[in-house]
């Protein structure tokens, strides 16, 4: 987090991180395979999270996939536990990485034992590490996490499960303002598409008009019309359907890292 508070960085720059965490028996570390394997093979491990038509990847995306892989079942969360376990922790995550680490764990993390290692408690410090902004003891966003713990086995079925929890999240931000209109749905596809992400993120990889507006926010709002303006097959076909906006979809489908290092 330190090194890219935007979320973002180039593979290479990724590769020297992860090289440097390797390499300190005193931080955080890094799983072995990663440890060990060449700056070359970790940069290519990090393409695979490469924003298309960019040369950025999200680095927390990589973070989401390293978790699906130590703990599978969250890849079969429903929308419902992930916008469950994002009400319980937002209080605690909004007073600072202190209090969200000792909240109540996440769901899919395993309990553990007085004379076992708390490994769900690392998890959650790191998560926090992640997450949040700068600062030691600063408030994590609740908001970006829940929508990268969307990673799914296929980009479709974890675009869904963002839009359905966006869509939670603009409902409860809205009120009782009508859920079917055109401006929710905008906003519901915006959400799921650019929430993750931070502003200096979304300015970097963002395109632009000859008049210098955005170009993504007009097309997400088309392709949610389009969709019929839901998270159902119908509405993350649309967002998918076009190459302005499938780029901002691609985190929710898991990679693995790890072939790529273990080769």
């Amino acid at each position: 987090a330190a090194a890219a508070p935007s979320g973002v960085m180039t593979a290479a720059e990724c590769a020297s991180v992860f090289a440097r965490c390797g390499a300190d028996a005193a931080g955080a570390g890094v799983p072995v395979a990663f440890a060990i394997a060449p700056p070359a093979m970790l940069a290519a491990a990090a393409r695979l999270f490469t924003v298309p038509g960019s040369s950025y990847m999200e680095w927390r995306a990589l973070i989401a996939s390293l978790l699906a892989a130590m703990y599978p079942q969250l890849l079969l969360a429903t929308a419902q536990e992930l916008a469950s376990a994002a009400a319980q922790l937002s209080a605690p995550a909004l007073v600072g990485k202190r209090a969200f680490a000792s909240a109540r764990k996440l769901w899919f993390l395993p309990s553990t034992g007085p004379q076992e290692v708390n490994v769900s408690g690392a998890v959650m410090r790191g998560l926090a590490e992640a997450f949040g902004a700068p600062g030691a003891d600063s408030a994590v966003d609740m908001a970006s996490l829940v929508l990268h713990l969307c990673v799914s086995g296929a980009v479709e079925e974890g675009a869904g499960k963002a839009m359905a929890v966006a869509a939670a999240v603009v409902a409860a931000a809205k009120g009782a303002e009508d859920a079917d209109s055109a401006a929710v749905a905008a906003a519901v596809a915006t959400a799921a598409a650019l929430g993750p992400m931070s502003e200096g993120a979304i300015e970097l990889l963002g395109a632009k008009d000859v008049e210098g507006k955005s170009v993504e926010l007009p097309a997400l709002a088309e392709a949610a019309a389009a969709g019929g303006g839901g998270g159902g097959e119908g509405g993350v076909g649309a967002l998918l359907g076009t190459e302005v906006t499938s780029r901002w979809f691609g985190r929710y489908g898991v990679k693995n890292p790890y072939a790529v290092v273990k080769v």
